[in-house]
């Protein structure tokens, strides 16, 4: 009887545990995926603003030297 009552609490504790762990590693896997799917969004958009950037002002200077 006193075997039964102290595996009990143990094997309840060690559940809840694994459930926790699992919980708490699915927590930081979606954050993580989210902040890398925010940082390939950020370089996207920074490379299509530079690339916007330079294809305009290639195009304003080209206009410019009356190659038009």
């Amino acid at each position: 009887m006193a075997n039964k009552i102290r595996s009990t609490p143990f094997s309840d504790m060690l559940d809840s545990k694994t459930d926790c762990d699992t919980a708490e590693a699915y927590d930081v896997h979606t954050m993580m995926l989210r902040v890398l799917k925010q940082r390939v969004l950020l370089d996207v958009s920074i490379s299509i603003s530079i690339c916007f950037h330079f294809t305009r002002r290639g195009y304003l200077n080209f206009k410019l030297h009356g190659f038009s």
